[in-house]
């Protein structure tokens, strides 16, 4: 369970820190940005080479496996 668990965790601890320490007014700027090159661009990564060309898989996702997808995939 440990296991399983760490990553949503390691990602809640890097999210509460984002929030202290980057400013207010820039924090809007950098989610917006970080969204679309980081999740959107994962997301339009592992469906092409996933789903069209086959080249890459994901084994034992388990909790993570969400319509054919792994969410939250650790780098």
């Amino acid at each position: 369970m440990v296991t399983i668990l760490f990553y949503p965790v390691y990602l809640t601890i890097t999210f509460v820190l984002s929030l202290i320490f980057v400013p207010r007014r820039d924090y809007k700027e950098y989610l917006c940005y970080g969204l679309i090159t980081g999740g959107l661009g994962d997301m339009v990564v592992v469906a092409l080479f996933q789903n069209l060309f086959h080249i890459i898989w994901f084994k034992n996702a388990g909790l993570f496996n969400v319509l054919g997808q792994n969410f939250l995939s650790p780098p």
